[in-house]
């Protein structure tokens, strides 16, 4: 991580530590108690914890975002790289007078048979163009901006909606950080776009039939505990 963010290190020393570990029980949206009770165990904090786990529940991070979010800024080549990268390939656009929407699509393993037997969906094209028609309405100037491995796609099934702008050859943290400083974003399922939606500023809007109901990936879902309650669920 301290390849792509400004993370604080914070030396530590394992002399008269004891090391501990501890493993989340839950996928997402829902929250670990053991974990909230960690620093109870600790004997006088001489006691190290590493923690396993997706940690994707608002629950856990809520009361310290501002720190989190300070934590989690990107490092400057990163950003560099990232907007040399856009301007070359859409030179002037990302400083016009435009409402730059980020739209993250994440189709390919979530389309394998293993996925969908335990409940992750691609988010479906009419979640898109809905979610588009939503910014069109709300921001006249509105560009939609496409990153990822489904660029082929995005222009293929979105380029009647509005102005569309893809850009290729970047790299995942580059992607991070294109669709994060967008003005507002569109995001798919997964992991990935859920951090997309949670580091950007703006409107996010998010497709709320994400895990299928019934299937062991939604078995201790709780979408209040997952989606911010600032988002806005679409499908």
């Amino acid at each position: 991580l301290k390849d792509y963010f400004q993370i604080v290190e914070r030396p530590t020393s394992s002399v008269d530590h004891e090391t501990r570990s501890c493993r989340e029980r839950f996928i997402m949206g829902k929250s670990d108690t053991k974990l909230f009770n960690i620093r109870r165990g600790c004997n006088n904090n001489k006691s190290f914890y590493i923690l396993h786990g997706f940690f994707q529940c608002t629950d856990y991070f809520d009361f310290i975002e501002p720190i989190i979010k300070k934590e989690l800024r990107f490092q400057p080549n990163v950003k560099k790289a990232a907007m040399q990268r856009f301007e070359k390939q859409h030179p002037g656009l990302w400083t016009s007078n435009v409402t730059k929407v980020g739209v993250h699509i994440r189709r390919g393993d979530f389309m394998s048979s293993q996925s969908v037997a335990i409940g992750r969906i691609a988010a479906p094209l009419d979640y898109f163009l809905a979610a588009m028609d939503y910014f069109m309405k709300s921001f006249p100037n509105t560009v939609f901006i496409v990153t990822g491995p489904e660029t082929g796609w995005a222009k293929k099934s979105l380029k009647s909606k509005g102005r569309l702008e893809v850009v290729t050859d970047s790299t995942p943290a580059e992607d991070l950080y294109l669709l994060s400083a967008c003005d507002h974003v569109v995001i798919s399922s997964g992991t990935f776009s859920w951090w997309v939606g949670w580091l950007n500023q703006g409107k996010v809007v998010y497709f709320d039939r994400y895990p299928e109901k019934g299937k062991s990936l939604a078995k201790d879902f709780d979408p209040q505990h997952y989606y911010p309650k600032h988002w806005i669920p679409m499908h």
